[in-house]
């Protein structure tokens, strides 16, 4: 009679690869998160920068439109700057919020 024609050790064999099925899935998972947790980071950086480039090109032409500061000559109040349009990237777009 051989060991692997018994039963129980049958039974253990299969529990083990079971088992070690189990821990390779999860194992893969956890990789395959942590990558696409980076991506997601260095997607977020990148569309950060975007958004400074803009914000310095906002800042340029509105200091080109309005070169003298102070008060305005119609309303005696400081001039302000007019606010800029909320605009959100793409990859942060509320849209985007259902695939985290």
């Amino acid at each position: 009679m051989n060991w692997y024609n018994n039963a129980a050790v049958r039974n253990l064999l299969i529990v083990i690869g079971v088992a070690s099925l189990l821990v390779l899935s999860g194992v893969k998972y956890a990789g395959a998160r942590n990558r696409l947790l980076a991506e997601r980071t260095a997607v977020e950086a990148q569309w950060a920068e975007v958004a400074t480039a803009m914000q310095r090109r906002a800042d340029t032409i509105f200091n080109l439109a309005y070169p003298m500061k102070g008060v305005s000559s119609d309303t005696g109040e400081p001039r302000r700057r007019p606010p800029m349009p909320a605009q959100t990237p793409p990859a942060l777009a509320p849209d985007s919020s259902a695939l985290r």
